[in-house]
């Protein structure tokens, strides 16, 4: 088909193959700047971490990793993250890597944001 070999919609994510999901560039909208993927893994689990690796792009600066527990009904905060800590009060009102007091307390994280490195950048984040 035409145009498929450009095509990387967010279901490469998970297809199994060495295909990867690409968002549109910022020059094509400021309304590619915000973008939302779901991924319905079709079943509980107990996750122990999430791994997410860019490739030539840099990581996001600031975003939302989420969940659900009511199979996509709703979804409630995760994890924050922000380049800085003063950009987790700014943005999420809330500071950088506060102590967890409680099993389904939000933290925000300064540590795994930002854009560097430029290429091949990935996130761990451990539960």
């Amino acid at each position: 088909m035409a145009g498929t070999v450009n095509a990387h919609p967010a279901e490469n994510m998970v297809d199994g193959n060495t295909s990867w999901w690409q968002s549109p560039p910022l020059s094509r909208g400021m309304e590619f700047n915000h973008v939302n993927i779901t991924i319905d893994l079709e079943q509980e689990f107990h996750v122990a971490y999430v791994w997410i690796q860019m490739a030539n792009s840099p990581k996001p600066g600031t975003w939302i990793l989420e969940r659900s527990t009511d199979y996509g009904k709703t979804f409630q905060p995760w994890y924050f993250f922000a380049e800085t800590p003063a950009e987790c009060m700014r943005q999420f009102g809330m500071e950088s890597l506060s102590p967890i007091s409680e099993d389904d307390r939000v933290i925000c994280r300064s540590d795994l944001a930002g854009i560097h490195p430029l290429e091949n950048a990935e996130v761990r984040v451990l539960h």
